[in-house]
């Protein structure tokens, strides 16, 4: 492993208490409302002299910090601005995000839906809207609601003439760190020529799924959501089987005394069908450890993140998002911080 390039990203929870006080139920959503998010703090890039980082860019960036790529912009048909200094800057990172009408401040509880390893597309969608099912209403994310960027890497000095051109040089993640009380229910997705579309929890030393689909309490009433004429409990999200229902509640239950960060014992209401099977019936977003991904140097088996074209130029997507059905985005994270850092490396 060659000299590697570490970015930082600092990120911190804003927000006051929920409005209206919050409801325990089996799903995240209703817990943390659209109000709550998190601020990017001290966002920063840095590199090594062996490793260049710069951003693709949808927008025209005029920062003096940023230089234009004109000659492999016009190879690689997409716009390419390298950074002139060894630290690319807070203010540089947020000014491309803003640019580009990604999140420079805030971002929000939202989904992937159903993902499994080796999909050739990946979206972000909205939160659950009220009495709405998946297939009645599924809205793609708003850019400003995560953040994304699009990296380029190049190996110093390979790009100016044909001879110098450093194709098929392998970009690794070599070190990947993250604290707070939000880190379980953070999501990374990696995209790249090399990968596809890969979707990593990177608090978790396993790869697991994240059931995406199930009851809520949207309306914030104690109980979660059902239709009035039906009785029967709104199935949120996707699922892949045909919903089933056990039979109706024969009296209420109004647990005045709940601890509202805790999903257990959620209110209902006599006569009301309960959903059955939940987590079968659910669709799974899968999600890979971040871990496996990291590379020392003599882990044969890991993947590198993305390889230099004959351009000697390697691309790199990257999404951070909360996920809302994460049992782990509850109110307890309000106020508290979650922490990355990130390092690259050229392997040998």
């Amino acid at each position: 492993m060659r000299n590697s390039t570490r970015i930082i990203l600092a990120l911190s929870l804003i927000s006051a208490m929920v409005g209206g006080g919050s409801v325990s139920a089996t799903y995240a959503w209703y817990q943390l409302s659209a109000d709550k998010s998190i601020e990017i703090d001290g966002t920063s890039f840095g590199r090594s002299t062996d490793l260049k980082i710069g951003f693709v860019s949808n927008a025209h960036l005029t920062s003096d910090n940023l230089i234009f790529d004109l000659a492999n912009s016009e190879l690689e048909n997409k716009d390419i601005y390298w950074c002139d200094s060894v630290t690319i800057t807070s203010d540089i990172v947020e000014y491309v995000l803003n640019s580009n009408g990604y999140s420079s401040e805030n971002i929000y509880p939202i989904t992937s839906g159903s993902f499994n390893r080796g999909q050739t597309d990946f979206n972000l969608y909205e939160p659950p809207l009220l009495n709405c099912t998946f297939n009645e209403y599924h809205s793609l994310a708003s850019t400003n609601q995560y953040i994304h960027l699009s990296l380029a890497f190049m190996s110093r000095g390979g790009y100016s003439t044909s001879s110098s051109v450093n194709e098929g040089s392998k970009i690794y993640l070599s070190d990947f760190n993250i604290a707070g009380k939000a880190k379980d229910a953070t999501r990374v997705r990696f995209a790249s020529e090399t990968l596809g579309n890969i979707l990593t929890s990177p608090s978790d030393m396993q790869d697991g799924y994240t059931l995406v689909g199930g009851p809520l309490d949207l309306d914030q009433d104690g109980e979660f959501d059902y239709r009035q004429d039906t009785k029967k409990e709104i199935f949120y999200g996707q699922h892949d089987e045909d919903i089933d229902y056990d039979l109706p509640y024969e009296d209420d239950a109004k647990n005045v005394d709940r601890n509202f960060d805790s999903f257990a014992n959620p209110n209902h209401s006599s006569g009301v069908y309960p959903i059955k099977d939940t987590d079968k019936t659910a669709t799974k977003a899968y999600y890979e450890a971040m871990n496996k991904y990291i590379y020392t140097g003599v882990e044969e088996s890991v993947l590198p993140l993305t390889e230099t074209d004959e351009y000697g130029i390697g691309f790199l997507d990257i999404d951070i998002f909360l996920e809302g059905w994460d049992h782990d985005l509850i109110n307890s994270v309000i106020g508290s911080s979650i922490g990355l850092a990130m390092e690259f490396g050229i392997g040998e």
